[in-house]
């Protein structure tokens, strides 16, 4: 603990624990500053009057500091006050110069020294910001961290505001921030109060409204934005004394610094878009008790291969009317478009009003499945009747990519790349591993994982490289008695590390054993870790961890101590797949009998077609030969997905062609579809239709046989996997027919019925 009095006190150094707790707390990383900008920052305009503002300029701040740069609390302005209930003088300052201490500076001079590239670049920064060292309080003269660090418990107060008349307020200020060590504990909080009585020597009397201003920041990282904005119009709107604190409690190290405080009247028509999800799989009331929503995005997935893609099942919004003025058919805009341009999906929620001040979630229950590889971009927009004063503040966005092989929770730029090691937690020990959890959901068929891979990062140690002692090992984990299980379903080889190999992906085969086919479940892939770590040898093997990406309720693990935690992290490791080909679906619609019967005029009309692969908007055919059958193309959809369409003339829906479905096939010559439009030659294929919907499937699932009833008029009956592998086939069925699978594998199938017409009709069901 560094004290703080006139002469400075040498304090010993030695290494701190941390206690285990549900979520891993880690140690402090040598992390490089990286900002997150993944998502958009949203920040409102200066809007009506600011009430009180307070830019900690020199002129009337620079006397409250002493030689060391250290708070003189009786020298500052007038009504301010400082305070720490440890009773080390661990204050806030102000200060003109970048942050100092252990694991916050990085001055060439030592720690002890200020870091100018980790002061706040607030809008007034160089009249100077308000800070809280954490670390330096708690490192020692010779610039080490201190054997016990000690938790900050400490504020900084403003003088009594007078707020009386203001009809809302906006409390506005910048901040930058880092804390250690607990996600959960550790708290950065604004606090407002009304009857704050300064006489009374109890120190926290009266009421105390509490603000997080974390912004879901977790141990160790940077905030998503350094712009904070706070509706406290319940507590301070037409108040004449308010207290406002900033106080941090239960957290040790780095820094946190504020500047630029404002108390402005907010607007009267202004919506903002708090927070989006992207359900992935799943909505929250489908898992586990405790699960928390706000982890949700996109399951944690940056990078999903084609052949393991799920459904995002739903999209919300956490909507907040920061205006003066009740906002009518405030509504949310999902779409979502396919690289930068083909929109795959647009849907709109219910309607609500919101009252002034107050929240609402809006919810858009039309699901979305991704059929082709491609960047994906997720665009949320919320409206509402009023025209909003600040539209800036109305949109958000998040994006994933369908690849060939690349299963992955990270993006695949190093820029993006902190540090994250299997040594960094409580009795870190060799062969301490990181594991990402990875899902193949259920419909996906078996799939074969080639191999697993890990972005190296540069600052691991080069002399234990250079010896020799650095090691690794990737291992694939299920689920064993409802937990991860403790013996590897396959792994790769033991690999030493190169010097050439900092800064870089490596990636490693899987042992080929038969074993790396997986079927559909939970799946863990671990970095198993060696450098010769003891005591002695605090060696730790540092691999990238993006934090350009929101943290998920499943993602990054740590197994130390033969205990496995969640650390809250998005450690680089992926896995790979070995993929099927996708397939090109190719439409045919033969037009000459409606020309014939002078339904439809090629000079004149369009042929279109509508469908599940274009959200059933509108893609036009082409008759590149004059031979009146109208073609479209559809590339690259996944095996055994299912594709819902029909043809439309001049894009109206009351000259359509009935429903259609096909069934992506391996077969390359199965998925070139040729039909005629509304009927076939002219015969009424409405009845062939009726006939297929007579049709009735059971049981579902199944154990042994399949009952298939009412099958007339019927060509062939094929049975086949989600991969399109044909499983068995029934010519010229008659009446009811049972199917014997006993002999199928556990899984998805797909029962496809096709008429004497070429319609067909396609079901799937289970085989337990």
């Amino acid at each position: 603990m560094r004290k703080i009095t006139l002469m400075l006190t040498l304090l010993t150094f030695s290494l701190f624990t941390f206690a285990q707790m549900q979520r891993a707390e880690k140690g402090k990383a040598n992390a490089d500053y990286h900002v997150n900008n993944y998502k958009s920052v949203k920040s409102i305009k200066d809007a009506g009057d600011v009430y009180w503002e307070e830019h900690f300029d020199s002129t009337r701040w620079a006397k409250s500091v002493d030689e060391y740069n250290l708070a003189i609390p009786d020298s500052m302005p007038e009504g301010w006050m400082v305070y720490d209930r440890t009773e080390n003088n661990f204050f806030w300052h102000w200060s003109q110069q970048g942050p100092r201490g252990k694991y916050c500076s990085n001055n060439p001079l030592g720690t002890l020294y200020p870091d100018e590239n980790k002061l706040l670049k607030s809008t007034t920064y160089e009249n100077g910001v308000m800070m809280l060292e954490s670390a330096y309080f708690n490192t020692d003269a010779n610039g080490d961290m201190v054997g016990t660090p000690i938790d900050m418990d400490c504020f900084i107060q403003t003088p009594a505001i007078d707020l009386t008349g203001t009809p809302g307020v906006t409390l506005r200020f910048e901040q930058q921030f880092r804390y250690c060590c607990s996600s959960s504990s550790s708290r950065l909080d604004v606090l407002v109060s009304v009857d704050y009585d300064p006489n009374d020597p109890d120190i926290d009397n009266g009421h105390w409204a509490v603000y997080d201003v974390k912004q879901g920041t977790n141990a160790n990282d940077y905030p998503l934005s350094n712009i904070v904005e706070l509706d406290i119009s319940d507590i301070a709107a037409d108040q004449p004394t308010v207290y406002i604190r900033w106080q941090e409690t239960v957290a040790s190290h780095y820094q946190w610094q504020i500047d630029d405080v404002q108390l402005v009247e907010p607007m009267s028509n202004n919506i903002l878009l708090e927070k989006t999800w992207a359900d992935y799989l799943y909505t929250p009331n489908d898992t586990a008790s405790g699960y928390d929503a706000t982890y949700d995005w996109n399951g944690g997935y940056v990078n999903i291969p084609l052949d393991v893609v799920g459904d995002f099942v739903q999209f919300r919004a956490a909507v907040q009317n920061f205006g003066l003025a009740t906002q009518t058919g405030v509504q949310l805009n999902t779409v979502i478009t396919k690289d930068g341009e083909t929109e795959v999906y647009n849907k709109l929620s219910e309607k609500l009003d919101v009252e002034k001040f107050k929240r609402d979630t809006f919810l858009i229950t039309d699901g979305f499945t991704p059929t082709q590889k491609g960047h994906y971009q997720v665009s949320y927009t919320v409206t509402q009747d009023q025209e909003d004063e600040y539209p800036a503040n109305n949109y958000d966005g998040i994006f994933f990519n369908i690849t060939d092989t690349s299963y992955s929770r990270t993006t695949h730029n190093p820029e993006n790349y902190n540090s994250v090691s299997p040594m960094d937690w409580v009795d870190a020990a060799d062969g301490d591993y990181l594991l990402n959890y990875y899902q193949i959901p259920e419909g996906s068929g078996n799939v074969t994982v080639s191999s697993a891979t890990i972005y190296f990062s540069s600052s691991n140690d080069s002399a234990t490289i250079a010896d020799g002692n650095m090691s690794f090992v990737f291992r694939l984990y299920g689920i064993e008695d409802g937990d991860i299980s403790e013996t590897p379903i396959v792994s790769s080889e033991l690999y030493t590390i190169k010097l050439e190999d900092r800064g870089t992906f490596i990636t490693l085969p899987f042992e080929k054993e038969g074993e790396e086919i997986i079927e559909p479940g939970d799946y863990w892939v671990a970095v198993e870790a060696y450098t010769n770590y003891s005591e002695d040898n605090k060696i730790r093997f540092n691999i990238g961890n993006d934090k350009s990406v929101p943290i998920t309720k499943d993602g990054t693990y740590v197994h130390t101590g033969g205990t496995t935690y969640l650390t809250m992290d998005n450690a680089v490791i992926d896995l790979n797949i070995v993929p099927t080909t996708p397939q090109d679906v190719t439409f045919n619609v033969n037009m000459s009998y409606q020309i014939t019967e002078g339904n439809f005029d090629p000079a004149t009309d369009k042929i279109n077609i509508a469908g599940t692969m274009n959200s059933w908007g509108s893609t036009e055919m082409t008759d590149a030969d004059g031979d009146s059958i109208y073609t479209y193309v559809l590339e690259q959809q996944k095996i055994g997905s299912i594709i819902e369409y029909k043809y439309r003339i001049n894009d109206g829906w009351e000259t359509l062609d009935a429903n259609r479905t096909h069934t992506v096939s391996a077969n390359a010559a199965e998925n070139i579809l040729t039909a005629w439009y509304s009927d076939d030659d002219g015969s009424n294929a409405i009845e062939d239709l009726n006939s297929l919907n007579e049709i009735s499937i059971y049981p579902n699932p199944v154990s042994s046989e399949l009952h298939i009833d009412n099958v007339n008029n019927i060509n062939r009956i094929v049975i086949s996997n989600v991969l399109g592998q044909e499983i068995r086939t029934i010519n010229n069925p008659v009446n009811n027919v049972t199917v014997n699978t006993s002999d199928f594998n556990k899984g998805m199938y797909i029962v496809t019925i096709i008429d004497d017409n070429n319609n067909s009709k396609s079901s799937r069901f289970i085989k337990k």
